[in-house]
């Protein structure tokens, strides 16, 4: 139930903004660096004080193979995005499926 009202106000809400002008807000390039910075910085000091690097790691192995390929070998964006996505799912289910068999090594070995 939980899962289903928050996908029905999603939908709500893209069905909505077709409907309804609104403003947009523009900022220009070094305001747009500062607040990626900003971020960055609060998404380090957070995995830093909870000592959890998942969310951090996960942003690295997502975004990186996206900014090289679309610099490096100028791929399109969804192309790179695809890339990103497939990069990061596969690299996710085999540090799970490894952290999973270590610690099923741990409790055998108890």
């Amino acid at each position: 139930i939980h899962g289903s009202i928050h996908f029905l106000l999603i939908i709500g809400l893209l069905i909505v903004n077709g409907l309804v002008d609104s403003q947009k807000i523009t900022l220009s390039p070094n305001v747009s660096w500062m607040v990626g910075a900003l971020l960055i910085l609060w998404i380090l000091v957070t995995a830093w004080k909870t000592k959890t690097w998942i969310l951090p790691i996960a942003l690295l192995v997502y975004f990186v193979p996206q900014i090289i390929l679309r610099s490096v070998f100028d791929w399109s964006e969804l192309t790179s995005g695809l890339v990103g996505y497939a990069v990061a799912a596969i690299t996710m289910t085999v540090a799970f499926i490894r952290e999973s068999k270590q610690d099923q090594s741990n409790v055998s070995k108890h």
